[in-house]
């Protein structure tokens, strides 16, 4: 039976030690932090004045981040041979699959919504580009890549309980614009051309390592429009130079003694009749010459001398160091490797494999962009049908090693745990936690160590052998010669 005096003891005790305890933190408080600290923001960004507020204008795109530097890059992007190569690497190995898990609020799974999810709602969205999730995230990874952020709509029906589709939304169009309050929002001109903000909780934009106030997404590639200009005019060059050197050409003099021997004393004294019969001559030389086939015969007097320069008797500068600049500089800005866009054929397997590893390092950033929009979409999709629910996103990893290192990676690590149980270090439950992620199912099984190479089998056979003097005084030199049948008797007479 309950004392109720006990009870009403124990609750006032409770509220006593309660009241302690925020005395002494409002002490504290005071103490160390009051009259330090200040509440509320202190500093301000560039759209917090009065100015920018009354104007209604969005937020200012830096020069290298507006529309018409990244609607370069999307022309560059699909014409120039590198930065396609660049895209296409890009979009292969970033998208290799992906796995959809919905937990509820107690972190277990939820069945219903994840088939929800990847039974009927994945294979419709994403309707203009074919249909499926895959192909929207293709979609949002060109976009991530290209132009530095990613945008996402999600259409509900007039219910409000089912998703419609989901929208990827092209983020140039998007503008950021302070609120009454000097919070951003997120706007798109109307056909009116007003700026109307958007829903947050619908229209999702992500950027990719945005500056300091500035919310907008850096592209990746931007240097890429420089070197690929560059790039453009070396090759324009190169290929003047090679059809002016590159062709051998015909060297054809005339003496200018023999010009003046054929002039007709009845025209010596007069200068304009000289000037005529000289321009008719060079130009009669110049018509044959111009009109001959490449088969044709020179047949001509001593008067005109015949050479040819260019082609392969000529010299031109050596472009190959001027492109392997120009090839650092494509491949620097592309944010690919160079075994990525043919660049070393000669690298080895090892540095081949550091490079790979590394760029997929560099497509995670950007996946996990894509990561993040999806789950905003499909979060939302789940609240939309009454579940409060989580969904999480994992996209599948590239390939890089073959199942043969990852085995003998792991058996490297469990060889190394189990040294670590024999020596006591940690005990089986820890192991097999490091190992396979859960407590240990069963007590290791002690196996004998066993001597692989067979020489304490042999040298036992051999003193056997030596210590039987009775029988057959061949036996064992037929031992010696098959002693698999030795240690087989042997065996059976056991």
């Amino acid at each position: 039976m309950i004392n109720p005096i006990k009870s009403i003891k124990a609750a006032r005790n409770k509220k006593r030690m309660k009241n302690y305890i925020e005395n002494v933190r409002a002490d504290v408080f005071k103490k160390s932090v009051g009259g330090k600290l200040n509440s509320g923001k202190q500093t301000q960004a560039p759209w917090d004045n009065n100015f920018f507020k009354n104007l209604d204008q969005p937020v200012k795109r830096h020069p290298q981040r507006n529309k018409e530097v990244l609607n370069a890059l999307r022309y560059l992007r699909d014409i120039n041979p590198d930065a396609s190569m660049a895209v296409w690497n890009f979009m292969r190995m970033a998208n290799q699959g992906h796995e959809v898990q919905v937990t509820d609020a107690d972190g277990n799974d939820d069945e219903e919504a994840t088939n929800y999810i990847n039974d009927e709602l994945a294979p419709r969205v994403g309707r203009i580009y074919g249909g499926g999730a895959d192909q929207l995230i293709n979609v949002l990874n060109l976009t991530g890549y290209t132009l530095g952020a990613e945008a996402l709509e999600v259409e509900l029906d007039s219910s409000l309980t089912e998703v419609v589709d989901f929208h990827p939304v092209d983020p140039t169009r998007l503008d950021f614009i302070p609120d009454e309050d000097g919070e951003l929002q997120l706007s798109q001109k109307d056909e009116q051309g007003k700026n109307v903000f958007l829903n947050p909780e619908q229209v999702f934009y992500i950027p990719i390592d945005p500056e300091i106030d500035d919310p907008y997404g850096r592209s990746p590639i931007v240097p890429a429009i420089e070197s690929v200009l560059f790039q453009t005019e070396v090759l324009d060059d190169l290929k003047a130079v090679a059809h002016h050197q590159g062709h051998a050409r015909f060297d054809v003099s005339v003496a200018s003694e023999a010009i003046i021997n054929a002039i007709p004393e009845k025209v010596l004294n007069d200068e304009d009749e000289v000037k005529k019969f000289v321009d008719d001559f060079l130009n009669s030389v110049e018509d044959h010459f111009q009109n001959i086939d490449p088969d044709d015969d020179f047949y001509h007097n001593d008067s005109i001398a015949i050479n040819t320069v260019g082609g392969t008797a000529g010299q031109s500068m050596d472009a190959k160091a001027l492109m392997e600049i120009i090839d650092q500089q494509i491949i620097t800005s592309l944010k690919q490797f160079p075994i990525l866009l043919g660049r070393n054929s000669s690298v080895s397997e090892t540095h081949a494999k550091v490079q790979l590893e590394l760029e997929y390092m560099t497509i995670r950033s950007i996946q996990k962009v894509t990561k993040r929009m999806l789950e905003k979409a499909y979060n939302v999709a789940l609240r939309a049908r009454g579940s409060q629910s989580v969904v999480t996103v994992t996209f599948n990893d590239v390939a890089i090693k073959n199942r043969l290192e990852d085995a003998e990676a792991e058996e490297k690590e469990l060889a190394n745990e189990i040294t670590k149980v024999n020596q006591g270090f940690i005990n089986n439950d820890e192991a097999s936690n490091n190992v396979v992620g859960h407590d240990a199912v069963d007590e290791p099984m002690q196996q004998e160590q066993v001597d692989t190479s067979g020489a304490d089998v042999y040298e036992s056979m051999l003193s056997k052998m030596q210590s039987d003097e009775e029988g057959n005084d061949d036996e064992p030199r037929k031992y010696r010669r098959f002693p698999s049948e030795f240690l087989f008797r042997s065996k059976g007479k056991e």
